[in-house]
């Protein structure tokens, strides 16, 4: 208590705090961005509008998030989720013939890549969802998930 009165009388705020120490648990909830977690380039699932429902299974598959980005004239202009599959099952579409835009989610959750890690959860937790869509200056760059801030320590 005598340390927290002499901090606080210094001035001493949680954001010096977290400067101070950026591995523990508050420096990190402080400092860490969407940017230094998310998945973008080569490791973000992406797949243009007309691909094949077949199509987005396998980048779905091959980047292990669960989901895909949906894009057309290079804009994000949807996602196609694990749980929409199940939908798609459940419809029984065909998948050799199903076109993605067309069951792909539009109305979809994001996040910007400068804003803190921490506000991402919150946002997942708040909507029951494990992936966000992340922009920069109004276009899609990448993807966070769940599973990245439970790594990073976030969460």
């Amino acid at each position: 208590a005598l340390a927290v009165s002499l901090l606080q009388a210094r001035g001493f705020t949680k954001n010096d705090f977290a400067k101070s120490h950026p591995a523990g648990r508050l420096g990190k909830t402080l400092t860490v961005l969407v940017s230094d977690v998310m998945h973008s380039g080569a490791e973000m699932p992406l797949v243009n509008a007309d691909a094949l429902l077949s199509d987005a299974l396998l980048e779905i598959t091959n980047k292990s998030l669960g989901m895909t980005l949906v894009e057309e004239n290079n804009s994000v202009v949807g996602i196609f989720t694990d749980g929409d599959l199940r939908r798609c099952i459940g419809n029984k579409m065909d998948i050799n013939k199903t076109i993605i835009k067309d069951v792909m989610t539009r109305d979809f959750k994001s996040i910007e890549s400068d804003d803190l890690a921490i506000h991402a959860a919150k946002t997942m937790e708040d909507n029951k969802i494990f992936t966000l869509v992340v922009f920069k200056a109004n276009k899609g760059i990448g993807v966070v998930s769940m599973h990245d801030l439970l790594q990073s320590g976030i969460v």
